[in-house]
Formats: structure tokens, C-alpha cells, sequence
């Protein structure tokens, strides 16, 4: 048998032959429809004539660990649950996990709801279609860069990005309510637009990261426990919320590399009846360096940070805008 199949009709459901030589699938424009299985399947470009991957009681599209090219060129393609299996699975509910050389995913406006883990894989840049608005766990991509999401898109899975070390660039949509833990957690993400929809950040959800500068947005409630842990690029936090709780150790970066001077900007900070609106929990600027800068927006308000539960600790690193003019 030929590592090329050229296929000119559409396979139906009595086609359930393993093409254990076919390295390359070619299909036909007068093909409407795929249903094939193949073990050394490399290279698989399926034209914009099909209009659907569907199956009976076997898997339409089998793509092996060794695939590393698919190319889906209709964009209103119907893919059927459990249709396509990257690689061999059992039991799918769902579109499966791509195989492990594929390098570059992108869907287009295909009909999914939902893309599911892609674990363990070296896909590089993923694009998700705009039927899709939950963006599940994808763990473990040590080869993924890029992440371009679609506006409908208001939820990512805890771990969602976990250990994806070369990550450098995706971008959240408005719409998106919550940063769930680990959700970044030893990413190569050096910096993030947390979108302004955000109101929670999780624990650990930037633990270990890459992360140099972050800016922590208006409606942000809550920031969890060990959320920026060990982030020892960071330069610069910005919160921009004037009422926020902080998590145990939510900023205890450990040993920065030499020259990095770190500075929190916590000019919205207010006080009402005497009370600071931020509320920090224990040890949460543990390792602080000696050159770290605390800024508040004015004396009063760093004077009662000075004395605030489990900040009190860290009053020489408290300052105000304007405190070298005010001293001189």
C-alpha cells in the first residue's frame, strides 16, 4: 500500500481499514466528507469541500503521536464529538488532545464549544475559535508561545497554563471574571493585561513565574494566598483597586536578582474611619529586599498602613508621593 492516499469519494461507515503505511492523507474537492483511520499518518490537509469529520462507531480521524501537520481548511466545519483523537483515546467526549509533534493548532470559526486539555504537547501557537468560551487546563506545553482568544471567552481552568515555560504572549478578553489558582504557576508570561472584568486572582496563580511588571485592575476584591511567590523578575506591582484583600505570602518573591529594586504602587489604598481599605494577610511581603518602595498616595494613609495588621511589619518600606519634597 501507497504512504499516500488520495482519497476522491467520500469514506462511509463501512471503511474501517487501518492504513498502516499511509504517512500522507490528500482528499479530493469532490469529497464532502472524511471518515478514515490511519497509524503513521504525518501530513493530513483536509480541503474547504468537507464540510464535516464524522463517524458511526469508530473514530473518524485517528492522528497519531508522530502527526505533525493538519490542516482544517473549512471554516464552518462540523468536527462531531469524538470524531478526531489526538493520539489514541477512548471513552472521548470531547475533542482530544493533539498529537505531540503537531506544532501550530488553530481552528478558525470551526464548531466547538469547548477545546480541552492539550497537555504534553509541542504546539506552539493555539487559536481558539469564537464558538468556544471556556478555556480548560493546557498544563505542561513547555513548547507553547502564543495564545490568541476570542472575545467570547470568560472562564480558564485552574492550571490552565501551569508550567507552560515559553509562554510570551496571550491576550484576555473582557469578560473574564477570575485569574483561578495556578492558573499561570511557573509560566514564561513576563507580562500580562489582566483584563478589567477580573475580580479575584488565585492562589498561586503566578507562582514562579516569568512575570516583570503586573498591573492589578480596578475591580480586582481579591489577590490569593502565594499569588506572586517566588516571581523574582518582578519590578513592579500596580494595583489600581482601592479596596482589596491580600492572601497569605501573596507577595513573597524570595531572592531578586541583582540590581532589581521592586515597587508597589498602592496609590488608590483609601482610608475609611480610620481603617485602610487593603487588608493583607501573615508574612505577606516575606523576603522583603531593602530597597523596596511601599507607596501610598498621601502621609495619612501611609501612617495608618504603618499600623495596619500584618503590614506593620514592613513600616520602613512604607512611603507617600511626595514625602522627599514634604522633608526637605
Amino acid at each position: 500500500m501507497s504512504d499516500i492516499l488520495t482519497l476522491n469519494e467520500t469514506i462511509y461507515y463501512g471503511n474501517r481499514v487501518y492504513y498502516n503505511t499511509v504517512t500522507k492523507i490528500e482528499v479530493g474537492s469532490s469529497c464532502t466528507g472524511l471518515t478514515c483511520r490511519s497509524i503513521n499518518l504525518r501530513s493530513c490537509n483536509i480541503p474547504e469541500s468537507i464540510t464535516q469529520i464524522d463517524h458511526f462507531n469508530y473514530h473518524a480521524l485517528c492522528v497519531p503521536k508522530v502527526c505533525n501537520r493538519l490542516v482544517i481548511q473549512n471554516p464552518t466545519m462540523t468536527i462531531n464529538v469524538g470524531n478526531i483523537i489526538f493520539p489514541y483515546s477512548s471513552a472521548v467526549t470531547t475533542l482530544e488532545a493533539f498529537g505531540y509533534n503537531i506544532k501550530r493548532c488553530c481552528f478558525g470559526n470551526i464548531a466547538l464549544t469547548s477545546i480541552p486539555a492539550l497537555q504534553n504537547t509541542k504546539i506552539e501557537r493555539l487559536c481558539i475559535p469564537n464558538t468556544v468560551t471556556a478555556i480548560s487546563c493546557h498544563s505542561n506545553n513547555y513548547y507553547l508561545k502564543e495564545v490568541i482568544c476570542h472575545e467570547n471567552i470568560t472562564s480558564l481552568a485552574t492550571n490552565a497554563f501551569k508550567s507552560s515555560i515559553s509562554l510570551q504572549n496571550i491576550n484576555l478578553p473582557e469578560g473574564i471574571t477570575s485569574l483561578p489558582q495556578s492558573c499561570f504557576e511557573s509560566s514564561g508570561i513576563q507580562k500580562l493585561t489582566i483584563p478589567n472584568s477580573v475580580t479575584s486572582i488565585g492562589n498561586r496563580c503566578f507562582y514562579s513565574g516569568n512575570l516583570y511588571e503586573i498591573t492589578v485592575p480596578e475591580n480586582v476584591a481579591t489577590v490569593g494566598a502565594s499569588a506572586f511567590v517566588t516571581c523574582s523578575e518582578m519590578v513592579k506591582v500596580t494595583v489600581l483597586s482601592p479596596k482589596v484583600t491580600f492572601g497569605d505570602s501573596a507577595f513573597s518573591f524570595g531572592q531578586a536578582k541583582q540590581g532589581i529594586k521592586r515597587y508597589y504602587d498602592f496609590t488608590k489604598a483609601i482610608v475609611i474611619d480610620g481603617v485602610l481599605s487593603y487588608t493583607f494577610g501573615t508574612n505577606v511581603f516575606n523576603n522583603i529586599k531593602a530597597d523596596t518602595v511601599i507607596m501610598f498616595a498621601t502621609k495619612e494613609i501611609a501612617d495608618v498602613a504603618k499600623e495596619t495588621t500584618n503590614l506593620a511589619a514592613y513600616a520602613d518600606y512604607i512611603h507617600y508621593l511626595g514625602e522627599e519634597e514634604a522633608t526637605e
